[in-house]
């Protein structure tokens, strides 16, 4: 089955594709990509812990200071147990899990002082239930996508269901780019695609939140976002199931791929 992941990697480089699903090839992780995986999960043990944490932790009398804690220490408790569990494979890698642990830590504080005070306004406008249904909207994480008529399969970080419309979320740990990347902009709409298709639902835009910056980016869905999902996704099976060789598009962004030692 052709994955979302191959319509980004086409968007990126048709002949990583080819690399990747005709031929078989699987480059080594580097330190990146593992250090990349671990905040990934990080963020999401996060994600699902903090509204449960906070409901039954905070009261409208709460000071900034306490839900500020709350939300640090939730943070802080995720990161030592994902980072823990994945200590071998970090340091295999050259990563050094304490100093990812202190990095994380900086950018938790950070972030549960800016939470926290946004929360806190919040609850004294509209009280407590209300502000923490608007600040935690129902989300599903880890959601499978699969749709047999398309071929196509999907996992979706995290989603939230907001009055009629469904909203993905991809986490980025990499570097924020000025706008979404094409790539970026393909995963969002093909996950829309396949939302609408198996979950009768309207997914007019989706969300990339970039976790090392704490940053987020809407990427619109139009109707020719979805066209360029289905035409991307046949330009994908000519060359998994045909065999198509893609011409090779040598540039600079060769410099940067994982698969260059195999192709150039």
């Amino acid at each position: 089955m052709i994955t979302v992941t191959d319509l980004c990697d086409y968007v990126w480089c048709p002949y990583q594709v080819y690399l990747k699903k005709v031929k078989k090839i699987r480059p080594p992780p580097t330190p990146q990509m593992v250090r990349g995986t671990v905040i990934h999960s990080i963020k999401e043990e996060v994600s699902k812990r903090e509204r449960i944490l906070v409901s039954s932790h905070i009261s409208e009398g709460s000071s900034l200071d306490e839900i500020r804690k709350c939300i640090f220490d939730n943070a802080m408790r995720c990161a030592k147990n994902v980072i823990l569990k994945e200590r071998q494979g970090l340091e295999a890698q050259g990563v050094d899990p304490m100093a990812l642990l202190s990095e994380l830590k900086s950018d938790f504080h950070y972030e549960s002082i800016a939470s926290a005070a946004r929360l806190k306004r919040l609850i004294e406008r509209i009280g407590l239930g209300a502000a923490i249904e608007m600040t935690y909207p129902e989300q599903e994480a880890e959601f499978v996508l699969e749709d047999k008529e398309l071929d196509l399969r999907g996992r979706i970080d995290c989603f939230e269901q907001v009055g009629g419309m469904s909203i993905p979320i991809d986490y980025k740990s990499g570097n924020m780019h000025e706008d979404v990347t094409p790539s970026q902009r393909m995963q969002i709409s093909a996950y829309a695609v396949m939302m609408e298709r198996s979950m009768n639902t309207k997914v007019p835009l989706g969300i990339i939140e970039y976790t090392n910056f704490g940053r987020l980016r809407p990427v619109i869905v139009d109707d020719e976002a979805k066209e360029d999902v289905y035409k991307t996704l046949e330009a994908v099976k000519r060359i998994v199931y045909g065999k198509e060789e893609p011409e090779k598009n040598i540039g600079k962004r060769c410099n940067y791929c994982s698969f260059k030692e195999y192709c150039i």
